[in-house]
């Protein structure tokens, strides 16, 4: 299956598509929650044969490759901790950035046709929110020229109400309500509030 910067393509949940180079939040309460959201997004990036990296606490690999398509394997869904992954791009947003690009692009220099990144945003990266604001900005800068996609899972129970506006102020798009919408909150241009 072959996609252009300009084609848009399912999300996973029915009803719900996504555009190259979206960054999306969403918020959940509780794993089940959670999993509603995450495993039908890399569900759909397997049967299209998209690279899907997965950054989540709590559901290991055998368990996320029982619920994807047969043929699912560690070279097209590769699973990292959460909390390894984001304790580097808080440390150094920068530098996770530009390791990021080179995944992306071996991805791509692979055969994989895009790839999907679904990340599970664990407490401790909240507890740094310079970093993780830092982090969030640069791949909202970074995704849309690259034609990939990135969902960013927030859960509310480790959330404040200014930490909440704060990671909307980093995504364009949100996902509430069964809809992906273009986010009024974001701003591009601005720091966001600290938290």
């Amino acid at each position: 299956m072959e996609f252009s910067m300009q084609s848009s393509r399912p999300f996973g949940i029915t009803g719900l598509d996504i555009s190259p180079g979206e960054h999306i939040c969403a918020f959940y309460t509780g794993r089940e929650q959670r999993d509603a959201v995450l495993v039908p997004f890399v569900q759909q990036g397997v049967s299209e044969g998209a690279l899907c990296l997965c950054l989540l606490d709590g559901l290991s690999f055998g368990d996320l490759l029982s619920q994807l398509p047969t043929g699912a394997d560690a070279e097209q869904v590769v699973c990292r901790p959460a909390g390894e992954a984001y304790e580097a791009a808080v440390t150094d947003p920068d530098g996770t950035i530009q390791k990021l690009c080179v995944a992306v692009d071996g991805a791509i220099a692979a055969g994989f046709p895009f790839v999907r990144i679904g990340g599970e945003v664990p407490h401790d990266a909240l507890e740094q929110p310079e970093g993780l604001l830092a982090y969030e900005r640069g791949v909202s800068a970074y995704f849309p020229k690259t034609g990939q996609v990135a969902l960013c899972v927030y859960d509310l129970e480790q959330l404040s109400g200014a930490m909440i506006m704060a990671m909307l102020a980093v995504h364009p798009k949100v996902l509430i309500g069964g809809r992906i919408v273009v986010n009024p909150y974001y701003d591009d241009r601005a720091e966001p509030a600290r938290p």
